[in-house]
């Protein structure tokens, strides 16, 4: 018995230890087992084979074809990617590819056949195997991308890496920074309206610099010069 199934690939650089990527079985139909890992999607596309979680790399899936590793989306087995059984030394380089939209949460299918081995009291054997998803959230697990594994999920923000790391072209990583610039501004306004403590008022200056305003003497530059002036003067009162 290979017990559950784990997803292993890039994502976690090929570690067997990785939390949250094991395949749970969901009972049998018409012959086949199913497997099945909900998560969502933190690139466009990524990489992977497939391991059993009691005996590791002895026994994995990779595709059939390489011309056709990607999982189509598909709620039968007919309908999926065909896989092949191969050992540890096997599959290198044969990986399945998941693509979906970033963010976007599916549900990975994985369907083993067991066939006739022959005998009564004999075991049986592994058939076929097919791979396909659904864009179903059943409750998500972990969240993948090309090279990290999240688990468990967590919310992204706009001050983290995946944001950017999604971004393909010039304009949307640009689109993306300035995302991150608008909401420290934000902040430094809410800041400088409920707390006029004057070491909170440096810090908000402080935060401003980082984050520059980039039009040129708009109302926040404006603005900023006027807090520059104001504690300046208050340095030359101290004095």
């Amino acid at each position: 018995d290979v017990g559950d199934l784990r997803l292993v690939g890039p994502p976690c650089g090929w570690r067997l230890e990785q939390k949250g990527l094991r395949l749970v079985a969901k009972g049998s139909t018409n012959g086949w087992r199913l497997f099945q890992l909900c998560f969502r999607m933190l690139t466009r596309h990524f990489a992977f084979q497939l391991v059993s979680d009691r005996l590791g790399f002895r026994w994995r899936l990779c595709p059939e074809a390489v011309s056709t590793s990607a999982v189509p989306r598909a709620d039968e087995p007919e309908k999926g990617v065909k896989a092949v059984l191969g050992a540890k030394d096997e599959g290198h380089g044969r990986n399945f590819c998941m693509q979906r939209e970033p963010l976007s949460v599916v549900t990975l299918f994985v369907w083993l056949q067991e066939g006739d081995s022959g005998g009564p009291s004999a075991k049986p054997r592994l058939g076929q195997a097919a791979l396909g998803f659904a864009p179903l959230d059943t409750g998500v697990q972990v969240a993948i991308g090309v090279t990290r594994v999240h688990y468990p999920p967590r919310p992204i923000s706009v001050f983290g890496p995946e944001l950017l790391e999604l971004a393909e072209t010039e304009d949307e990583k640009a689109k993306v920074v300035q995302m991150k610039n608008d909401l420290v501004r934000k902040v430094c306004w809410q800041l400088q309206e409920e707390y006029r403590d004057e070491e909170v008022q440096r810090e908000v200056l402080a935060l401003r610099q980082l984050y520059p305003y980039r039009q040129r003497k708009g109302l926040l530059a404006l603005e900023v010069d006027k807090q520059k002036r104001e504690l300046a003067a208050l340095e030359v009162d101290k004095q």
